[in-house]
């Protein structure tokens, strides 16, 4: 067969380029390149930095996290480790006074004690056993654990905690569990028996309740009167002012019943209502903040009275809002003694 010299010299040169190609390949791979184990890159990463972790038990957990968080995404790369135990210890401590090894060695973390310290730093003050709560993070197992053994300094302490409060007679407690502070007795937050801490009833003299059934006006009795009722201290006798200060006076003595569970509905026969309303609204004049912050009027109704005074002028009854949605029969019915034309 005669092959074309122009073809023969095409097929020679490309047979020459591709067996110079083989051959490099052929040497590269028998004499060049050492006998070398494929690995997955991660699969050697990992297991180099496992055993990095296994062998350093000071690392802290904390960095172990940040590890964790640089290794692969896949389900088989994803390992737990064991991190070294830190020994708890529980003794009695002042939470104001405590350094960071002490609350260290109670269980606290690094960032809780430092918030401690922020707060010390701040002048804050933990006056009883129970303002620990509020360190952050702290939780029902940790802080039931350190409350037995937290020991309020006497610098430190509410002189409400130190002696007994002068209404600890348990009248308040018997006639509707009123709990509040300054109306019971307090216990010690160092766990001694009160009994030790002398009574206030040593220091001043009793204050005097009424031995006999009477009524006293809600318009113009005052806290201190209000305190001689059996049943009624402190937290009660302010909660009956503090509401008749917003309403502008009582109207009715059920409205005692409007304060919530503090007052007993057997409270209700000390009192009565004999005092015209002290303080009432003038719908036509006074303005929106003024009204919406009576009781019995929310934002939205004293806009809805705004409205219709720019709207239709002056209002001449109650029974003018009873056009408007934002009013029912009911509140028009509690509003009446309230408002002035």
């Amino acid at each position: 067969m005669n092959i074309p010299r122009a073809d023969l010299r095409a097929l020679t040169i490309f047979a020459t380029i591709f067996g110079t190609a083989a051959m490099t390949l052929l040497i590269d791979k028998l004499f060049l390149r050492p006998d070398t184990r494929a690995f997955a890159i991660d699969s050697v990463y990992i297991d180099s930095a496992d055993a990095i972790i296994s062998d350093a038990a000071y690392l802290d957990t904390a960095y172990r996290r940040s590890y964790g968080r640089t290794k692969g995404s896949r389900a088989s790369d994803r390992q737990t480790y064991a991190t070294p135990s830190i020994r708890v210890e529980t003794f009695d401590f002042d939470p104001n006074t405590a350094d960071s090894t002490t609350l260290l060695r109670l269980g606290l973390s690094p960032w809780q004690v430092k918030a401690i310290y922020t707060y010390r730093a701040r002048n804050g003050r933990y006056h009883r056993a129970e303002d620990f709560k509020r360190v952050p993070g702290m939780t029902p197992e940790t802080y039931n654990r350190l409350a037995p053994h937290i020991r309020i300094g006497e610098a430190f302490r509410l002189y409400s905690d130190m002696y007994h409060d002068a209404d600890a007679s348990g009248e308040d407690r018997a006639a509707g569990g009123d709990s509040h502070r300054g109306d019971t007795i307090h216990a010690r937050s160092d766990g001694r028996d009160s009994d030790a801490v002398p009574s206030t009833r040593e220091l001043l003299p009793p204050r005097e309740k009424f031995r006999e059934l009477i009524t006293l006006d809600l318009n113009t009795v005052d806290t201190t009167t209000l305190k001689k009722v059996p049943g009624i201290a402190s937290y009660r006798a302010r909660k009956i002012v503090e509401y008749r200060e917003r309403l502008g006076g009582f109207a009715s003595v059920d409205q005692l019943s409007e304060i919530g569970d503090v007052i007993p509905d057997e409270l209700k026969l000390w009192f009565t209502v004999e005092t015209p309303i002290i303080r009432p609204l003038n719908i036509n004049s006074d303005d929106s903040r003024t009204l919406s912050r009576h009781p019995y009027i929310s934002y939205r109704q004293a806009r809805a009275i705004i409205q219709y005074r720019k709207t239709y002028g002056r209002i001449s009854s109650l029974s003018d809002l009873s056009l408007l949605e934002d009013f029912t029969e009911a509140d028009i019915r509690r509003l009446t003694p309230y408002i002035t034309f």
